[in-house]
């Protein structure tokens, strides 16, 4: 597989595991403000995560590990940005199974707390901001 190739694969699986969190994180918040959640919307809401998310998840995974072999992992590793990005990553998957866990509550039946629901939303938005950011920053200060 190509560098470029590689980076494509890398970018959709992000938009489908973040794109596929933001949403999920967001439709959660009604359910959190005490609206009855039907057992179509909850199950639509888990294929989600089974669609998008976690899908998106192992691409991403897989082509970033692609690009760590290719160029070399000391090549990474001596890039500040790169540490940063790796936790903020670590953050997302924390993220991803903190919405899983409120999925399942509702197909349990049990209600959200707004004010967990509304977090995993806004930090969901944040870490995607700032890795965005690093990982642009971080890649043209490294071919400038």
């Amino acid at each position: 597989m190509g560098w470029g190739i590689s980076i494509g694969f890398h970018v959709v699986g992000l938009m489908l595991w973040v794109g596929g969190l933001i949403c999920v994180s967001r439709m959660l918040i009604p359910f959190a403000k005490g609206e009855s959640a039907s057992a179509g919307v909850v199950a639509a809401l888990n294929r989600s995560m089974h669609a998008f998310i976690y899908p998106g998840f192992l691409i991403t995974l897989l082509s970033g590990l692609y690009q760590l072999f290719e160029r070399g992992a000391s090549f990474y590793m001596k890039q500040g940005w790169f540490h940063t990005k790796l936790t903020l990553v670590v953050v997302l998957v924390v993220l991803s199974v903190m919405v899983a866990g409120q999925i399942s509550k509702l197909l349990r039946g049990a209600a959200l707390n707004r004010g967990t629901v509304v977090a995993i939303h806004a930090a969901t938005a944040s870490v995607v901001v700032i890795v965005v950011f690093l990982t642009t920053v971080g890649r043209l200060a490294v071919q400038g």
